[in-house]
């Protein structure tokens, strides 16, 4: 039993264009995920250095997540939209 051949009737489906916006969908989730990881690792650290306030701190972060948390929703999104062109 061949287990890729769905995937690859699939894709053979794709046309250029989905295949493109769906690289793009992968690489801005990708990117949304490295500013999760800058966001929760090094951030903090960086701003406090910086001289910001911890309460200052915390409210930035706060926004760096929900940021970050949209660009990851907004590539799914991208990435749904590419399957269904």
């Amino acid at each position: 039993m061949n287990l890729a051949a769905p995937i690859a009737a699939t894709a053979s489906m794709m046309t250029d264009t989905s295949c493109r916006w769906l690289a793009t969908a992968g690489a801005l989730g990708a990117l949304a995920v490295a500013c999760g990881a800058f966001g929760a690792h090094a951030l903090p650290d960086w701003l406090e250095q910086l001289g910001y306030a911890p309460e200052d701190v915390t409210r930035r972060l706060e926004i760096f997540a929900t940021a970050a948390e949209y660009n990851l929703i907004h590539s799914l999104a991208l990435a749904v939209t590419a399957l269904l062109l």
